[in-house]
């Protein structure tokens, strides 16, 4: 309840992700979310490998999976998302991924 939408955002990324995977999390936020995101994330999804950017194109290769999310109006009105976010460009990236999970807040993805 006190961490909105990072407690929430790592439970339906968890549900999807093994335990034993590395995980890209691509978070429409802002530049101090991202830092939060990536520490908040990297805890509750443990023992799971996490790194979260806020560029579409960031990728891992030792990552199997990717999960989408942004972050809520207000957190964005308190804190504007600050990159490039191309909704086309994502939209080909995720094409070619195999689709695992629509949750209500993040969308996971497996790199087949």
């Amino acid at each position: 309840m006190f961490d909105n939408p990072g407690f929430r955002v790592a439970q339906e990324i968890g549900g999807a992700v093994p335990a034993d995977e590395c995980v890209v999390v691509l978070a429409y936020a802002g530049p101090a979310a991202i830092d939060y995101y990536q520490s908040r994330f990297a805890y509750y999804l443990y023992p799971r490998k996490v790194l979260v950017f806020d560029e579409i194109a960031a990728k891992e290769d030792e990552c199997r999976y990717l999960a989408v999310f942004r972050d809520t109006e207000q957190n964005l009105a308190s804190e504007p998302f600050a990159g490039r976010w191309n909704q086309a460009d994502l939209s080909k990236r995720l094409n070619a991924l195999d689709h695992v999970q629509a949750g209500e807040l993040a969308e996971v993805y497996r790199v087949p």
